[in-house]
């Protein structure tokens, strides 16, 4: 697998790169498995709004399956910050343990999530977020169903970018004052299934960031 800096770089609408079969087929299908077989256990958090509808989140890695836990200790290892590094040539980079709005994605029948920017400030930190990650684990996941995640243009203005959450397959991507993205098609997948993914987010220490470049919550557009 090569992946180049330049490739990343020039993608459009904004920095991004899709890379299959990132992880252990056996690993990964583990713990989508055991979210799964605890789907109605999970501490999930979960606010609806017109924006955002049936999508629940999991953050803490402590009340994670063990299967889960294994993979969320791949996406917080200093081989993977390394590979980020190099990957986006931002520097510098640092995780974030308490998965913050990242953590496990659930999103059921009917949910969907507009397009938006991300928040860009991590208030307990300090730190400011430069990146995403996403790792989908849908096996058989059919295009009817929706589901896409949708990267728009820079103004906004069209769909540049639609990548289907299919098992297996990673998404980074640059968390930019206009990297705009989401899942606003509603899902028409069946009542048992489910949208599911892992998401990282991933951060630097910037000393004169200006409190109105601060964006505390990420702003959601219709």
């Amino acid at each position: 697998m090569f992946l180049s800096h330049q490739q990343y770089k020039n993608s459009s609408p904004f920095p991004n790169i899709v890379i299959d079969n990132f992880f252990s087929d056996e690993e990964l299908t583990q713990c989508m498995q055991s979210i799964l077989d605890n789907i109605n256990n999970l501490e999930w958090k979960q606010q609806d709004y017109h924006f955002q509808v049936n999508k629940r989140w999991l953050e803490d890695i402590v009340k994670m399956p063990l299967e889960v836990k294994k993979i969320m200790w791949q996406l917080h290892s200093t081989e993977f910050l390394c590979f980020l590094k190099d990957l986006t040539g931002i520097k510098g980079i640092i995780d974030d343990p308490l998965n913050i709005g990242g953590g496990i994605h659930c999103t059921g029948a009917c949910g969907k999530l507009n397009i938006h920017k991300d928040f860009n400030y991590n208030k307990e930190t300090g730190l400011t977020r430069k990146i995403n990650v996403l790792v989908f684990l849908n096996k058989e996941w059919r295009p009817e169903w929706n589901g896409n995640l949708e990267l728009w243009s820079r103004d906004r203005s069209q769909k540049v970018k639609e990548i289907p959450p299919n098992f297996n397959k990673m998404v980074i991507f640059n968390t930019d004052e206009d990297s705009y993205h989401g899942c606003p098609a509603p899902l028409e997948c069946p009542d048992d299934r489910f949208r599911l993914s892992l998401a990282t987010y991933y951060y630097i220490h910037e000393e004169n960031l200006d409190e109105s470049q601060q964006r505390h919550h990420s702003e959601f557009y219709d």
